[in-house]
């Protein structure tokens, strides 16, 4: 029992001081957890032992969203099971549910850009969700440039964490000093970023620094749009440090694997 509790502390730690994924990542790594827990411990845990490990995930990353809904997916799921050893498989059923929301979210994404022939497109902060975005513009042969602002938090430059990826994948990118945003705002379409939390009332959450670029886009009367899949809806304000709010007012559109 010392081994496996040694073994559920440390898997909640993984999450816990995870600072370089995006919150998608996140929830689908949580989920790889419960189910390599039940693969490699089922033998010594209950349905109430891994509901509790859940639970742990689910409260380390308070302004995730994805991150609650996907364990309280996963608590309900797991209620409803006869053996936890049926869990592995039923968690095909979730990641295909995230995977389609995701890939339904590019595709509205893409539909507006190129609908509107949006060529130079500027983001922040780090999201697997911009990334996958633009790798799929990119695959498409769409003609676009990104460009990706400075965003340091913590010491650490999740700009350039994106910036570096895109590169990695042969897009056209410029990184942009926090101090030149202002005027590289005169020279882009639109400003598209992700989101970890999704408000009812049409207001977001997303790390630093997206509520200046959302207020700076507004006085260069720039499209803001943010694009996230509907799982990260939620009805409750969480901010942490290193994340912001973005009000309603700032944002043009909300794209999700809902809404076009």
């Amino acid at each position: 029992m010392k081994l496996l509790t040694e073994f559920i502390s440390k898997q909640v730690e993984s999450i816990q001081n995870d600072f370089r994924s995006g919150s998608a990542t996140i929830a689908r790594n949580a989920v790889y957890i419960l189910k390599n827990t039940v693969m490699s411990h089922g033998n010594e845990i209950n349905k109430k032992d891994l509901i509790d490990l859940a639970k742990q995930l689910k409260n380390v990353k308070p302004s995730m969203a994805a991150l609650q809904n996907i364990m309280q997916t996963c608590i309900y799921e797991i209620g409803l099971l006869n053996n936890i050893t049926e869990f592995p498989a039923m968690t095909f059923k979730i990641f295909t549910t995230m995977n389609n929301a995701g890939e339904k979210c590019l595709n509205n994404t893409i539909k507006i850009l190129q609908e509107n022939n949006f060529k130079n497109i500027i983001t922040c902060s780090f999201s697997n969700t911009i990334l996958n975005l633009f790798e799929k513009l990119a695959e498409s042969n769409y003609d676009f440039t990104a460009f990706i602002v400075e965003s340091v938090y913590d010491k650490y430059n999740y700009g350039m964490q994106l910036f570096d990826k895109c590169i990695h994948s042969g897009i056209k990118t410029e990184y942009i000093n926090i101090g030149d945003t202002e005027k590289t705002l005169n020279t882009i379409d639109c400003v598209v970023v992700g989101a970890d939390r999704i408000l009812h009332d049409g207001g977001a959450v997303n790390g630093t620094p997206s509520l200046f670029l959302a207020q700076k886009a507004q006085s260069a009367g720039k499209p803001f749009y943010i694009t996230a899949e509907s799982f990260k809806h939620s009805d409750i304000l969480i901010v942490e440090k290193g994340f912001e709010f973005i009000g309603r007012k700032f944002i043009t559109k909300i794209i999700t694997n809902q809404i076009a």
